[in-house]
């Protein structure tokens, strides 16, 4: 019903004239205020918001000094959606959540001294300071695109920058640490990072209740298909063809002499799949080698620990214009090293797993 009516079931007896052309008028401009009252209601919102942003902007205390006026209508939502959502934390997940409210996908990684007896031949000799710095990486430019609805007129159809993320990250960091920031190529992928691995065929994955001799959470790995091959995939990174790949990983030791464990590093976005790859016993600590023919593989050093975990290094590349890699983790396969097409049953314990394109 419109507010004319509305003004019109008001008056004790019907009235023409004037007094309806009045109601008409005034009716009118208690719709618009109505209307009005719908928008008021979105931008109480500050992910909706377009007219208050300002207003959000003051409140919030934004814009941020160390950054200065964003540029476009999409920058300051996000920094407006960001700083309204922050509650605080210290933990990897929180800041790439504050990352994502951004518009930013990153992985963090922390540092360790090199430690006699559990560090390997090849390790970065980090000092005690790298106790205090971790490593956000993110993709080497990332666009915001210009959207209907959001951006505004004006607003360029691309925009590039990372300050906003570095910004962000540095107000909000624990003030004994230092933040690097990396952006592009491969960074530390920590198999504790739950959220980054994918369960494929039916894989299971558990926390394990013990953690390597690096001090990382361990997680025990299921197959329980005689037929299919059960998996768990990392998430992708970008990658430039060529470019020399270093994997690192804990498996813990057991007594299974049923099937062998496969790590597998897998190259695609190019020609055709280029990925090189080793399967491990991990009773005995034999292995095999293998790789695609653009692909190539080091010889792996395996180091045993304390007859409780073994540690596995290599390197290698891929080829075919792969610009895109991640690791796959079969926990059970068949026992004949140098062939990957049996399936089997088994379990398999991996404390941290790491892929590098440098040390």
């Amino acid at each position: 019903m419109l507010h004319k009516d509305v003004l019109r079931l008001l008056a004790p007896i019907e009235l023409d004239g004037v007094e309806q052309g009045d109601r008409e008028v005034e009716g009118a401009a208690l719709d618009a205020v109505q209307a009005r009252d719908l928008d008021l209601l979105l931008e109480m919102h500050p992910d909706a918001s377009v007219e208050l942003l300002s207003s959000w902007e003051r409140v919030l205390g934004l814009p941020d000094p160390c950054i200065g006026e964003l540029g476009t209508m999409q920058e300051r939502l996000a920094a407006v959606v960001a700083k309204y959502v922050e509650t605080g934390g210290q933990s990897r997940a929180y800041f790439i959540a504050v990352a994502a409210a951004l518009g930013f996908t990153v992985t963090i990684s922390e540092y360790r001294p090199f430690q006699v007896g559990v560090s390997a031949v090849g390790d970065p000799l980090y000092g005690t300071d790298w106790l205090y710095a971790w490593l956000v990486t993110a993709p080497a430019t990332t666009i915001t695109e210009f959207a209907v609805g959001i951006s505004a007129v004006g607003d360029p159809l691309r925009s590039w920058g990372n300050e906003l993320l570095e910004c962000a990250i540095g107000k909000l960091k624990p003030a004994h640490t230092y933040a690097v920031f990396g952006y592009g190529g491969i960074t530390d992928n920590l198999i504790n990072e739950v959220s980054a691995w994918t369960l494929i065929g039916g894989c299971t994955m558990a926390p394990a209740g013990i953690a390597d001799p690096g001090g990382h959470q361990a997680y025990t790995f299921t197959d329980d298909s005689v037929t299919a091959y059960e998996r768990a995939d990392s998430s992708f990174f970008a990658y430039t063809e060529g470019e020399t790949l270093y994997f690192d990983a804990w498996v813990k030791k057991d007594t299974d002499d049923t099937r062998t464990i496969h790590l597998l590093v897998y190259g695609t976005g190019g020609v055709a799949v280029s990925s090189f790859s080793l399967r491990f016993k991990t009773n005995t600590g034999d292995y095999a080698t293998s790789n695609s023919t653009t692909a190539t593989i080091s010889t792996p050093v395996i180091t045993d620990y304390d007859g409780d975990w073994w540690r596995i290094s290599f390197y290698g590349t891929c080829g075919n214009g792969t610009t895109l890699v991640n690791i796959i983790f079969y926990p059970a396969r068949g026992l004949v090293l140098d062939s990957n097409n049996a399936a089997a049953v088994g379990s398999a314990t991996l404390g941290m797993v790491k892929l590098r394109s440098s040390y």
